[in-house]
């Protein structure tokens, strides 16, 4: 049965309860389906090698199958096979679209994010890892990873920088560390952080408590609203000015109360160098007053078995004292370094107290550990503070040299 190659004739074809082919004269291999809706679709049948192939035309019209006819009956000329063509094209969207069932989650990418590269990478991993869970995921995280387009990244930054700027600052470095390391793994093929700059306008961090601000904070924790382990943990950070993350990870395995040493191992440093911290007779007494000698100086609950770094920074921001400007922590590490500074504290030793690197040339020479100059300069910050808190003059004042323009 053959149908002439006209609309008319096309059209004349009647429904059947089950769906029929019919080929259309002149055109050879051309097929018109008549589906029992009436609808009409188009085949090519041609047979290769001894076997009988079919191609649907996705034309609607008779004029469109016709061009579309010719076009695959020239591919079979030049010795194409259009069936196979068709069933690979199909195979690889199945493949396609499997890998994209299969691609990850924003959720799912930064948990190996965090386990496969900042845990090994970072000694911050930990403020990564909240700061994806609070800022990112709640938006994300149900999201293909590799969906995430750059207008994604500047909605969401724009939207967190109309509260806090420097927020979103932070949020977008760990975006593109994230998208760098999946990038280099071919998780994703771009990074949609590329080209897409901070939203917040960044400020040198200068914020020193005065006098008046160290006596309410020192003797204002008690009524702060702060747990008294987050307490202890703000005392020995002022008194040895280091920081917060190495105070509330504090073992007792890394004091000696009798040599009233800290020694922290680089492990817990940001520099990977470990800091022989010396103790006042202030931080001796704090540390004495701990309910416990083992384990963890400020244990909690919880993974880590100690009080977090942002548990510990969260709970300052939300303390109460009778301070007019916020603080951090951090400015309290800055107010230690700057009062011994006032105190006649020359720079070099301060930064050995600190554990900063010395990156100029002579430091490569100089390993003197300046342990005694260290001693004595946090001995005589301690006296001072203990001075501002209570109002009264010690009884045995260390005095320090001083200072000269040669550094030591």
């Amino acid at each position: 049965m053959a149908v002439k190659a006209n609309d008319l004739a096309i059209k004349a074809l009647r429904p059947r309860a089950v769906r029929y082919e019919v080929a259309v004269r002149d055109c050879r291999g051309l097929v018109v389906c008549v589906w029992p809706s009436g609808q009409r679709t188009y085949l090519l049948r041609y047979r290769q090698d001894g076997t009988l192939k079919r191609v649907s035309l996705s034309a609607a019209t008779l004029s469109e199958a016709r061009r579309e006819w010719e076009g695959r009956r020239e591919e079979l000329r030049r010795g194409a096979d259009p069936a196979a063509e068709v069933k690979t094209a199909r195979a690889e969207k199945q493949l396609k679209r499997q890998a994209a069932r299969a691609a990850p989650t924003m959720s799912g990418l930064a948990a190996d994010f965090i386990e496969l590269y900042a845990k090994r990478k970072k000694k911050s991993w930990r403020a990564d890892e909240l700061m994806l869970a609070s800022a990112v995921l709640p938006e994300w995280g149900n999201l293909k990873a590799a969906s995430i387009k750059r207008r994604d990244v500047i909605d969401l930054l724009d939207r967190i920088a109309e509260r806090t700027p420097v927020r979103a600052n932070r949020v977008l470095a760990v975006l593109r560390k994230l998208f760098n390391w999946a990038l280099e793994r071919e998780i994703v093929e771009t990074s949609p952080c590329a080209g897409v700059k901070p939203p917040g306008t960044e400020r040198s961090r200068e914020r020193v408590l005065t006098d008046e601000e160290i006596r309410a904070f020192w003797n204002g924790l008690p009524a702060s609203g702060l747990s008294e382990t987050a307490q202890a943990a703000l005392r020995l950070q002022l008194l040895t000015a280091c920081r917060i993350g190495e105070a509330v990870g504090a073992e007792w395995s890394e004091i000696d109360l009798r040599k009233r040493q800290w020694l922290i191992p680089g492990a817990r440093t940001k520099n990977g160098r470990e800091n022989l911290v010396s103790l006042s007779s202030v931080a001796v007494d704090l540390l004495k007053e701990r309910p416990s000698r083992q384990g963890y100086l400020f244990p909690a609950g919880g993974k880590t078995g100690h009080l977090r770094i942002d548990v510990a920074t969260h709970d300052l921001a939300h303390a109460t004292f009778d301070i007019a400007t916020r603080f951090t922590s951090h400015d309290l590490r800055r107010t230690a370094a700057t009062k011994m500074a006032e105190l006649g504290t020359s720079r070099i030793v301060i930064d050995a107290i600190l554990n900063h690197k010395d990156r100029s040339v002579g430091a490569v020479y100089d390993r003197y550990g300046y342990v005694e100059e260290k001693r004595t300069a946090l001995e005589v910050w301690a006296q001072h503070l203990d001075v501002l808190a209570t109002g009264k003059r010690p009884s045995n004042v260390i005095a320090l040299r001083k200072r000269s323009g040669k550094g030591r």
